[in-house]
């Protein structure tokens, strides 16, 4: 059984994702989280997979850095 994480402060946005390989352990998905009413600075790399509350916001990221990477 995994850990699962919950957080007491709201996701503003997502800034980036990142794959974090390191040896002898399997990829890691992490999102640069902005977090609501904290400045820039205190953004942080948080795991894919303790974001599961924030899953629309991680949509959103990825529709619209589908339609910022697209080719017009």
């Amino acid at each position: 059984m995994g850990i699962t994480a919950t957080y007491d402060k709201e996701v503003e946005s997502v800034l980036a994702d990142r794959i974090v390989r390191r040896q002898n352990y399997a990829p890691r998905h992490e999102y640069l989280v902005k977090w609501k009413g904290l400045p820039d600075c205190e953004a942080s790399w948080e795991p894919a997979e303790a974001l599961w509350q924030f899953e629309g916001k991680i949509q959103r990221f990825h529709e619209e850095d589908a339609t910022r990477t697209s080719p017009h």
